[in-house]
């Protein structure tokens, strides 16, 4: 995903307040500091198992920014199928 899609992406969930964010398969290698604008996601997804397709759907990140602390209200968080 493009830089720019992705910080669209992100403004968007903030401004509509989504509480579930799935990022799996977007070739991230990084997650950009707006992160933190996430004030009420519950649920973000950085990668994932597939059931019905049976694959692992993930991203290449190895570490994931300080700013993600500051998503007060997360209460999942998936990182499968990262580095």
């Amino acid at each position: 995903m493009l830089p720019s899609k992705l910080e669209e992406l992100i403004e968007q969930a903030a401004r509509e307040e989504w509480e579930e964010l799935d990022l799996s398969g977007k070739y991230l290698t990084e997650l950009p500091p707006s992160i933190e604008q996430l004030k009420s996601i519950k649920k973000l997804i950085l990668g994932k198992w597939d059931k019905s397709l049976r694959i692992h759907i993930g991203n290449h990140l190895t570490s994931l920014p300080v700013e993600i602390s500051k998503l007060t209200n997360l209460e999942i968080l998936t990182i499968a199928s990262n580095r």
